[in-house]
């Protein structure tokens, strides 16, 4: 699972999104075989790679990345100033996911991407999101890393993974400014569903 966001919107944004969709690196090829690149090293390979270009004006690049296992059910992710995703476990009850990871592509910054790993379950939902959404999604984060989520949130996270990219998306629909948003969003929602 990717999700990328360059600052601003537009043309330029999404050729750079797309850059980054086709440096990630997800499994690296050995001796006719493969491996699995983890979450913290697709990370700082991405960063590498933005690092390199040297872009004049550079715009800020966030990301998340994560691999599952399908078997065991163990889902890695790590982030680069993104938006924390938000672990859904089949009761209802939402937490963020709060890997620490800075932004891409910043040449004087060296790149720490911590990764987290939380066991799934059938019924989990993992929802990712762009920070254009980060207000109807969060209402408070406390000192001490707890976080309110917004009560619209709560509520759609009971639905299945479509039905709440279907919420979210009729909830933009009636928002003041719907046809010309302040900032790009985007939602994935990933759901366990029984046995995998």
């Amino acid at each position: 699972m990717f999700i990328a966001d360059a600052m601003g919107h537009g043309t330029a944004a999404g050729l750079m999104t797309m850059f980054l969709r086709r440096a990630l690196v997800a499994r690296r090829l050995h001796a006719g075989s493969y491996h699995i690149v983890t979450p913290p090293d697709a990370m700082c390979d991405l960063h590498n790679e933005l690092a390199r270009l040297d872009l004049p004006n550079f715009q800020f690049i966030t990301s998340a990345y994560a691999v599952i296992n399908t078997e065991t059910l163990e889902f890695r992710v790590a982030r680069g100033g993104h938006p924390y995703p938000i672990h859904v476990n089949a009761a209802g009850e939402l937490r963020e996911l709060q890997s620490e990871g800075g932004l891409l592509g910043l040449t004087d910054l060296k790149p720490e991407f911590d990764e987290l790993t939380v066991t799934l379950a059938p019924g989990d939902k993992i929802i990712f999101y762009t920070d254009g959404l980060e207000d109807m999604m969060v209402t408070d984060r406390g000192d001490a890393g707890e976080t309110t989520f917004a009560p619209e949130l709560q509520d759609w996270s009971k639905r299945d993974a479509q039905g709440v990219i279907d919420a979210i998306a009729a909830d933009l629909d009636h928002s003041e400014g719907s046809l010309n948003p302040e900032d790009d969003v985007t939602v994935v929602v990933m759901e366990v569903h029984g046995g995998c």
